[in-house]
Parts: C-alpha cells; structure tokens; sequence
C-alpha cells in the first residue's frame, strides 16, 4: 500500500507557502510564492494569475512525492475562506481583481461579496485528487494542533485554539470536528464584547477581545497607558507608530512597570475570552498561538491569575497552555485539513 501524503497550503497576505506532508506531521518538501505577484509591476493583480502560480506550486510537490507514496488531499488555510463554499470571501487583505466582472450572490443580510472560487477551480484542475478543502487559517491551526500538536494527548478531542496576531482568531474542536456553525463563521472569539463600548474593531463594532488581546490590542494598551499615565518607562523613548507588542515584551522582561501593566491588562481580557470559551464549550484544553505567545509566562501568569477568578469551578480543570506547533504550523494545519476531508470521504 503506498503511503499516505497530504499537501498543506497557507495563504497569507504577503506569501503563500505549501507543504508535502505525511501522516506523522513530517513535511517532506516545500514551496511558497509571492500571494499578489503580477505579470505586469505596474498593474493588478489578478486571481487567474495567482491560481496559475498556485497550480504550479503543487505540481511541483507532487513531483516531489516518493514513488512509493500518494497524495490523497489538499487543505488550504486562508483568510476569509468559508468551509462550505470553497471560497475566499472579501477578504480585505487580499487584493486580487478579477479579469470579468467579479462573481457575486448575496449572503443572508450580507451585502454582495467577492468570491475566489478556490476549491471549484483546484478540483477542476486535479481530478485525481479528490479531498480538497479549505477553512480559515484560525480552523487550520485548531485541526493542526489536534492531529499534529498537544491534542493528540486529548482523551475526547475537545479543544479551543486561540490565534493572536495582528488580529485574534480562534478555532473551536468538539469531538474531534471543527465547529463551523450554519454558515461557516463560527468560532469568532476574538469579536465577542469584553469592554462594552470600548475600542473600535476592525469588524465595525466596539470593544471586541480583538481590540485588547491581539497584538495590535497590545500595542494600544501600551499607547493608552503612555498617554494616560505618569508612569516611568522605556517604551516612551520609542516613536509612537514604531512601537510593538515585541517592544512591550522585551520592556516587561527588564522589569519595566508600563510594560508589565500592559501584560497584566492583556491578562485580563483574555481571561475572559478564555473564560467565555469555556463555559460554552467546555474543551479538555485551550491552546494559545502565535507571536505574543512567546513573552511566556509575562503573558501566562497574569491570565492564569484571572482566570482563577472568571472561570466557573467546574470548568477549572480545561488546560490552558501554549501551543504545541513548530514553524510548520500553518502548513500543518492545512494538512490536517485534508485529512479529515479524507475521513469524510470514506464515511
């Protein structure tokens, strides 16, 4: 029997990156790409362009591919990207023009949106490979960590996936299943309200956890405290629009008290996403991800301190606790994407 491969793909706004992947989360080759590359420097950036450069990426793996192995599915990770339609969704990051006139329909209440037909085209293009899904990259990092990361320790293959970035995403896991909802778009902790009419969000509402606990969130905290505060610190020798969430980091590790009250702020709200997550949820465990996970414990003890005060008793043995992903998270993610499109195909 040959070995089973998979092929991860994570679309970002800048590149995106492949991967061949086998059932062990070892990836065996990889490609990446300029995301919005043109033909023309001085023109835009078309789909058909970027879906031509996406074509040649995976005939490149699968050139790759060992004799003795079969790529059985694709999984792509990307913003905006909804499970069910296979599709891209107006995402503000991705500025590719179509050469016709863009594809629209309405979404429920939702006013007409562009559609990059990703799935549709990818299918059309490899009919041997009949797994092909996609999801948004916080759904990819939550199956990534189930199949690949600390949730393959997890008895009942519950768990809540936090993505903090520029903005906060998270993925929710119930019994081994990402949970999309009716239309796709479940899942959207980062724009539950911590602070009723607090800060604006990029969503168009008004103090979201995103808004607090990302690392743009950070930023803003540190800002605020700046502007608001009498407080001695470093972080005032730095230009307001260079400051970042690595900057407030590196402050509090030295000791500097604007910074660790910056952490201590994220803490809290947080806390109360986590809190939030889990009273719904109930998961085995809540897995953190992404860059300002690697402050460590300024950032984990301040959260673990309120959790213990809004986390229900009950709910107190969830595991909170960083992710267990490598630099190969994204492409992971995709790849156990695949592999469960693989499962669903054999049911």
């Amino acid at each position: 029997m040959k070995k089973q491969l998979t092929i991860g793909i994570d679309v970002g706004g800048t590149n995106t990156v492949l991967g061949l992947v086998d059932r062990e989360g070892n990836c065996l080759a990889r490609t990446e790409f300029h995301t919005q590359r043109s033909t023309n420097e001085d023109g835009p950036v078309f789909f058909d362009e970027y879906m031509e450069l996406l074509y040649e990426a995976i005939e490149r793996l699968l050139a790759d591919a060992p004799e003795d192995s079969r790529v059985e599915g694709i999984g792509i990770g990307a913003p905006n990207a909804n499970f069910y339609k296979g599709a891209i969704i107006n995402a503000a990051n991705l500025t590719w023009k179509d050469r016709s006139k863009p594809s629209k329909e309405r979404l429920g209440d939702f006013e007409k949106q562009n559609r990059c037909e990703v799935v549709k085209l990818l299918k059309k293009r490899f009919p041997a490979i009949k797994a092909i899904a996609m999801t948004n990259d916080a759904n990819a990092a939550a199956l990534g960590e189930l199949h690949y990361g600390g949730g393959k320790s997890l008895k009942r293959k519950d768990l809540v996936e936090i993505t903090l970035g520029t903005g906060l995403g998270s993925g929710f896991v119930s019994n081994g299943d990402i949970v999309y909802g009716h239309n796709s778009f479940a899942g959207e902790l980062g724009h539950i309200v911590v602070e009723p009419n607090g800060r604006n969000c990029g969503c168009g509402n008004n103090g979201c956890l995103e808004a607090y606990a990302s690392a743009t969130g950070i930023r803003r905290t540190a800002l605020n405290l700046i502007d608001n505060t009498g407080t001695p610190s470093s972080l005032r020798k730095i230009e307001r629009d260079k400051l970042t969430a690595k900057d407030v980091s590196i402050a509090a590790a030295a000791g500097d008290k604007l910074a660790l009250e910056v952490w201590d702020i994220t803490g809290h709200y947080l806390a109360l996403g986590v809190a939030t997550a889990t009273a719904v949820t109930c998961p085995e465990a809540v897995f953190l991800f992404g860059g300002p996970t690697k402050a460590g414990d300024l950032l984990m003890n301040p959260l673990k301190r309120y959790l213990d005060k809004y986390m229900m008793p009950n709910m107190r043995d969830t595991k909170v606790m960083f992710s267990k992903l490598g630099e190969d998270a994204a492409i992971l993610g995709a790849s156990a994407l695949a592999l469960n499109a693989i499962a669903a195909l054999k049911k």
